[in-house]
């Protein structure tokens, strides 16, 4: 798809200071697709102003609902930041030690991170 391996380089992004650990992505857009935007512009003709706002509220609450359960009942994870919209990052507070075998440059040196992004189908 590109015609050298330079131009393939310069469409990758990185941002090291996201609350969920290093950030990297081949494009720009990172995982907002085409397709996404276009379902997303579909979905607003389809209920509406009114549904949508509805939707999103729905969405912000089970957000915070998830934030709380995890904040308030599982010890082993941590938050990573406040919830700002339906995105929760979450990591671990700790990890058990690696086998002895494996090398350093394999080994996790912040502890393993994800984040749960909620929706509404």
């Amino acid at each position: 798809m590109y015609a050298n391996r330079d131009l393939r380089h310069a469409m990758y992004f990185c941002f090291p200071d996201w609350t969920g650990g290093l950030y990297a992505t081949p494009t720009i857009a990172g995982s907002r697709a085409g397709a996404l935007s276009a379902a997303t512009w579909a979905s607003m003709v389809r209920m509406g102003e009114e549904g949508y706002l509805t939707r999103t509220k729905d969405i912000i609450e089970t957000t915070h609902s998830i934030y709380n359960y995890i904040d308030e009942k599982i010890d082993g994870l941590k938050l990573l930041g406040a919830p700002e919209a339906m995105i929760v990052c979450i990591g671990t507070r700790s990890l058990p030690p690696p086998p002895p075998s494996l090398p350093e440059r394999c080994l996790w040196h912040h502890g393993a991170a994800c984040f749960l992004a909620d929706s509404s189908l």
